[in-house]
């Protein structure tokens, strides 16, 4: 949903779909490059250390880009936000994965494994 967001912030701001495009593509882009050291660092560091900051700096980022369409800002500055934003997406999902077992026991891992797949779609 947040390329969609982006493509319509920006053409709400006047930009093009050419533009919109670029900066959809800036974010999905910064997320494919940013997830796999997101993904090792819960790995390596566990779960909180990897989301905490994330869960402050991605909603910040996505604001700066929301205030940066409104203010008519170039469409360069907003596909860098966009991007940061992007670098900065929390791993959640994965993080939360990592510690279904904890929170419901091994017996009923894969029931919680289930409802997160089930949830996911």
């Amino acid at each position: 949903m947040s390329a969609l967001a982006l493509i319509l912030l920006v053409r709400g701001a006047g930009g093009s779909y050419g533009e919109a495009g670029a900066v959809a593509a800036s974010f999905a882009i910064a997320v494919a490059v940013g997830a796999p050291y997101s993904g090792r660092l819960v790995d390596r560091r566990g779960p909180a250390h990897a989301v905490r900051l994330r869960l402050v700096l991605f909603p910040l980022l996505l604001g700066l880009v929301g205030l940066l369409g409104e203010v008519g800002a170039p469409i360069g500055a907003i596909a860098v936000a966009a991007a940061l934003a992007g670098l900065l997406f929390p791993p959640v999902s994965s993080a939360l994965r990592s510690i279904w077992p904890d929170v419901v026991g091994e017996d009923d891992t894969s029931t919680a494994y289930s409802i997160d797949a089930a949830l996911q779609e």
